[in-house]
């Protein structure tokens, strides 16, 4: 896919289940970058206070069926990274206040629909396991729109 690097607005929608309801939401808008380089994807937005992440900007990688995630602090040092490929169990260190935990992630289902323009979706349901701490099935929904002064200008 060769899409022109732009500046994106991110509509993210983040989903924790109980069962098979969604127990926590957390939704906010941003604004991002867009980057294409050989085919390949790349899309950086900053944290915020409501994602729990502020100060941290987090890089998705997409690439075929794959999506790999960066989450950097304010200091530049990697805080998580998450892999995640349909079907297969991946593994990856989780800093936390209280230290780093193994993660396990298993994707069940990744969706990117992102067209030339550099809109689109991308749509990530997984189950998450950190170190005895918590387990849980989670969900990830990116809306990518135009910028609205690209749109008026």
């Amino acid at each position: 896919m060769n899409v022109k690097d732009r500046d994106v607005e991110l509509k993210i929608t983040g989903k924790q289940f109980v069962g098979t309801e969604a127990e926590d939401i957390v939704e906010f808008v941003t604004e991002g970058q867009l980057h294409s380089e050989d085919g390949d994807l790349t899309l950086s937005y900053p944290e915020s206070e409501l994602s729990g992440f502020p100060g941290c900007v987090t890089t998705l990688h997409i690439q075929d069926h794959t999506v790999n995630m960066q989450r950097l602090g304010e200091d530049g040092k990697l805080k998580t990274e998450m892999n995640f490929r349909q079907g297969e169990r991946m593994n990856s260190p989780y800093e936390t206040p209280y230290g780093t935990v193994k993660m396990e992630v298993l994707t069940d289902r990744i969706t990117t629909e992102i067209g030339e323009n550099g809109t689109g979706s991308i749509e990530i349901t997984y189950l998450v396991s950190l170190e005895g701490l918590a387990e849980g099935k989670n969900a990830l929904h990116i809306d990518i729109q135009e910028v609205q002064n690209e749109r008026e200008a």
